[in-house]
């Protein structure tokens, strides 16, 4: 007697020639994003998993009340990629604390300090 405890192919019926369901998952991948506003002198800091939508949108009056709406137009200063959610929320939470355009400008400059804001929050 054969006994199927749930488990696909543990009966006749679904041995190696049965049927299989493949089943996987998308894992998204986020960004942290730094735009500028040379009309406020100012840098913006976010995390979205789809960056081009979102900057399109600080670039347009689709959230008219917000902050970055007054600051049209923002340029593109710098995208750290393929993060976590969790990863890209702590490296713009500790981005933001440096409270400091030479720290986001040196960003760009030493790009090991991406690196080491990868591996901290991994």
């Amino acid at each position: 007697m054969t006994v199927n405890h749930g488990v696909p192919g543990s009966s006749p019926g679904e041995g190696a020639k049965g049927k299989r369901k493949l089943s996987f998952f998308v894992l998204k991948m986020f960004v942290v994003y730094i735009i500028y506003s040379k009309k406020l002198n100012r840098y913006y800091i976010g995390t979205t998993d789809d960056f081009e939508r979102r900057y399109a949108e600080h670039n347009s009056h689709h959230f008219s009340d917000s902050f970055t709406s007054k600051g049209i137009p923002w340029d593109k200063f710098l995208v750290i990629e393929s993060l976590t959610s969790d990863q890209a929320y702590k490296i713009e939470t500790h981005i933001k604390r440096m409270k400091s355009k030479t720290y986001i400008s040196n960003l760009i400059k030493y790009p090991e300090i991406i690196l080491r804001l990868k591996q901290m929050y991994s």
